[in-house]
């Protein structure tokens, strides 16, 4: 029952409804990838509030923080049932590219990239949940 569940709500959130979705952020966690241990290391915690927006045709997200505001492009979209998440290939306003993780049971985004020395990175935003605007 639960993954039929999560199923419907998926199929809601990308193709039937024109809803925009947003999460509003409370916590970010960044981290480096060390790749001997692969894993995620040297982490540091800080309140932050931000906002998340994903359009009502799932092809963009907006991305509101106190001093910035940045789009992504949604490129390709990956839905799990298995693990409920949502994993979004998107390029920045800016053309840099990242991988987004929605954690649907977790109320946590993870946005993994790779910066200017080839350094993989991590980004947790912890939300507060989904909500959803006509």
């Amino acid at each position: 029952m639960k993954k039929a569940s999560i199923t419907f709500l998926l199929l809601i959130l990308f193709n039937i409804t024109n809803a925009q979705f947003s999460y509003h952020c409370i916590e970010r966690e960044d981290c480096d990838f060390d790749e001997k241990a692969n894993e995620f290391v040297n982490c540091s915690t800080e309140e932050e509030s931000s906002l998340f927006i994903i359009d009502q045709k799932a092809t963009a997200i907006h991305h509101f923080t106190k001093t910035n505001v940045s789009i992504y492009k949604i490129d390709e979209r990956v839905v799990s049932d298995e693990n409920n998440t949502i994993t979004l290939k998107v390029n920045s306003d800016l053309g840099n590219k990242y991988i987004f993780v929605l954690f649907l049971k977790k109320n946590v985004i993870s946005v993994v990239y790779t910066n200017k020395k080839d350094e993989v990175k991590i980004i947790r935003f912890k939300h507060d949940g989904i909500k959803s605007y006509q």
